[in-house]
């Protein structure tokens, strides 16, 4: 139980803070590879009753895989985090939030995520860009939102 706990906290941070492929190494050193804007859930099951990793698709499907198979899991974005861009400000107008922050030395682009539940929760990446301000054109009058912006590069 312990260790179901641990990945589900580990998955959820990943999710959270990591980036968009979940990785999971084979002990046959193959390689699955999910993004993990398609995962719905991702299970563990009982140990005494077959060992198996199960993703859960949004769409329904789902792929088995025998945890006894499996040698490690990698949540990546395949690039590198920087420092946390600053001075971010927020200008909302009648349909559009124009979002701008101070560059980050070293930064090759900036991952644009937002929520509408609240500011610590429920976030997910709605674009990448490598320019700033960002329009975020597809929000609605009288909704609230909160953004989070992390930057990258390949390094």
């Amino acid at each position: 139980m312990k260790i179901k706990l641990l990945l589900l906290l580990i998955f959820t941070a990943a999710v959270l803070f990591a980036g968009d492929i979940l990785r999971i190494n084979k002990v046959d050193d193959t390689w699955l590879d999910f993004e993990i804007s398609n995962i719905a859930k991702l299970t563990f099951s009982d140990y005494k009753s077959g060992d198996i990793l199960r993703v859960n698709n949004p769409d329904g499907t789902w792929k088995d895989d025998s945890i006894g198979t499996v040698d490690r899991l990698r949540f990546s974005d395949w690039y590198g985090f920087l420092a946390v861009p600053q001075n971010l400000t927020i200008l909302a107008g009648s349909s559009s939030v124009s979002l701008d922050w101070t560059l980050v030395d070293g930064a090759e682009d900036y991952l644009i995520y937002r929520s509408n539940s609240d500011p610590y929760s429920g976030f997910v990446k709605i674009d990448s860009t490598i320019t700033k301000p960002y329009i975020d054109n597809s929000v609605l009058t009288g909704n609230k939102y909160f953004y989070l912006i992390k930057a990258r590069n390949s390094q």
